[in-house]
């Protein structure tokens, strides 16, 4: 998911919607991110994000908003938070995620020439983010990698 990514991971202030325990926001994190915020509803998935953070010395430079991704999208973009890179792995058994991607207000959060990175199971479907421009997308067995990006 990352490699095509190298040139704006470094310095980038990145967004990690469905975080789980962390481990592609420790990638990131590792790659040269500045900061990085997750977003994940499972107080006990987070939990775990938590420490992997501690244990990898990231804890300064990374921050989880414990709650349902559509809340905390709702919330930064109130805040008036601005991302260069907005990464999501949503679960595959999501419901309404071609709804989510097209209604979901990634542009709002994303800088101007911010990228969103997109994998999810290809059963899937297309994703159609509002305002934002297809720019690749990677087939790895049954699950897809889609990047988009702001203009």
């Amino acid at each position: 998911m990352l490699d095509p990514l190298r040139e704006h991971i470094r310095d980038a202030e990145v967004l990690d919607l469905f975080a789980g325990a962390g481990v592609l926001s420790a990638e990131i994190l590792s790659r040269g991110a500045r900061n990085l915020v997750a977003v994940e509803r499972s107080p006990r998935a987070a939990q775990v994000w938590k420490k992997n953070m501690e244990l990898l010395s990231f804890s300064a430079r990374a921050h989880i908003l414990i709650m349902p991704v559509q809340r905390a999208l709702k919330r930064l973009v109130k805040g008036s938070w601005e991302f260069t890179l907005l990464v999501a792995d949503p679960p595959y058994a999501m419901p309404n995620l071609l709804a989510f991607w097209s209604e979901a207000p990634f542009f709002e959060l994303l800088s101007p020439g911010g990228i969103l990175v997109i994998e999810q199971a290809r059963r899937a479907g297309d994703p159609a983010p509002s305002k934002l421009t297809p720019l690749w997308k990677r087939e790895i067995g049954d699950t897809m990698i889609y990047a988009f990006q702001s203009v």
